[in-house]
């Protein structure tokens, strides 16, 4: 349930920040999506419509109605439900079609009815989305919508997880890089240089 080309990733100056201007918030709610909370999740999502052009507000999430964001943009109308279903939990949960009929139920005219979740939806759900023109977007589709909306923090964010398996440390001087183990032929030893500020340490100096 991809959002294939629904939107379309902008590259001038004004629509996409600039790496350090990238805020080390939104790479950990992206890097880490089953740890997000419920509060955090539509904060997340609505910074993404928010760099796609759209006025957004977020709803109180005790009397939401469904819909935890409206999103505007010329005439498009969004109302937007998310779900931030952990799939690292014993008893995970799927979305299922109560939530599609109860967002439809409270749609407005003209209001394209949308359920964002880091989960899965139930066969019923899909059948009943697809039925009411509700648009599902799972896991696959946030980073699309990351993509879309900010390919900086996309980048970062993908450049973060290939970095995961490799255990590398942080750097003691910029705090903000991961230090590469290299070895060199010529002083026949081992060094440490920041992938981020591209200083280089030797263990000695990590102390």
């Amino acid at each position: 349930m991809g959002l294939l080309n629904i939107f379309k990733t902008k590259t001038d100056q004004n629509s996409n920040p600039t790496r350090g201007n990238i805020e080390e918030g939104d790479v950990q709610k992206f890097l880490h999506l089953d740890e997000i909370s419920a509060g955090d999740f539509p904060k997340a999502i609505a910074k993404l419509y928010d760099w796609l052009g759209y006025t957004t507000t977020i709803r109180d999430g005790f009397n939401d109605n469904y819909i935890d964001i409206i999103a505007t943009k010329g005439q498009k109308n969004l109302a937007i439900q998310t779900k931030a279903y952990s799939l690292n939990f014993d008893k995970a949960h799927a979305v299922d079609k109560s939530v599609v009929n109860g967002l439809h139920s409270n749609l407005k005219d003209g209001q394209q009815g949308i359920i964002v979740t880091t989960g899965v939806f139930t066969s019923p759900a899909m059948e009943d989305a697809k039925r009411q023109s509700i648009k599902l977007y799972d896991r696959t589709a946030i980073y699309q919508l990351v993509v879309a909306a900010n390919p900086n923090l996309a980048a970062e964010v993908l450049y973060r997880k290939s970095l995961d398996e490799l255990n590398l440390s942080r750097c003691p001087k910029c705090h903000a890089g991961y230090l590469a183990k290299l070895y060199s032929s010529k002083k026949d030893k081992y060094y440490y240089q920041c992938l981020n500020c591209h200083e280089i340490s030797y263990e000695n100096q990590l102390d």
